[in-house]
C-alpha cells in the first residue's frame, strides 16, 4: 500500500494539470473592461488641474469626454481553436495649429481579429497610427495570467502625451490593462 500512494499522487497531479490546460482557453474567453492606463514617462497633467500623474485613468476621470465604460476587449475562440481579440480603447487626439494645441479630446480606437497566443506568452502586434500627428503608434496585445490565475489583457505601445503643467510633449510607453 505504501508503494501505491506515491503513484496515486503522481497520477492525480498529472490528470489535474491536463484538465486545467484544456479549460484555460474557455476561461480566457469573454469580455474584459478597462481597469487602468499607465504612462511610463514623466508624470503628465492632461486635465489642466495643475497635477501631473502617470495614472492616466485618474488624470482623465471626467475630462476630455473620457468614459472608461466605453472601452472593452473581447477574446473569442474560433472554430479552429485559435484565439482572437477585438475591442476598443481610448486615445487622446490633439488638434494643432502652428504647433500650438487648440483642443484635446478622447476618442475610441477600434481593433479586431487580432490573434492572441496566451500559451506561448507571445504578444500580437497591431498597427495604429493616429491621424496626422502620430501620437500613438504600434501596439502589442498580450493575454497573461495574474498571480490569482486570472486572465487579463494588455495593450502597450509608444505614445506622445502633452503635459499642460510643463507645456511640453512627453513620449514613452502607455499601457492599457483590461480585466474581467
Amino acid at each position: 500500500m505504501n508503494r501505491l500512494c506515491p503513484i496515486f499522487i503522481l497520477l492525480l497531479f498529472v490528470f489535474s494539470c491536463t484538465k486545467s490546460k484544456e479549460d484555460a482557453p474557455n476561461s480566457m474567453c469573454g469580455e474584459y473592461s478597462l481597469a487602468s492606463i499607465i504612462f511610463y514617462g514623466l508624470p503628465v497633467d492632461l486635465d489642466n488641474d495643475g497635477t501631473g500623474r502617470n495614472d492616466i485613468m485618474e488624470e482623465l476621470d471626467g475630462a476630455l469626454g473620457f468614459s472608461a465604460g466605453q472601452s472593452k476587449v473581447r477574446i473569442i475562440q474560433e472554430a479552429d481553436e485559435t484565439m482572437k481579440c477585438e475591442g476598443s480603447f481610448p486615445i487622446i487626439e490633439y488638434i494643432t495649429k502652428d504647433d500650438t494645441i487648440i483642443k484635446a479630446t478622447v476618442r475610441q480606437a477600434f481593433f479586431g481579429n487580432i490573434p492572441v497566443y496566451p500559451q506561448a506568452g507571445l504578444p500580437s502586434r497591431i498597427q495604429i497610427i493616429q491621424p496626422d500627428d502620430g501620437m500613438l503608434s504600434e501596439l502589442e496585445v498580450s493575454v497573461r495570467l495574474n498571480t490569482k490565475n486570472e486572465f487579463y489583457v494588455t495593450l502597450r505601445g509608444k505614445a506622445v502625451l502633452y503635459d499642460n503643467l510643463n507645456k511640453r510633449f512627453s513620449k514613452d510607453y502607455l499601457e492599457y490593462r483590461f480585466q474581467k
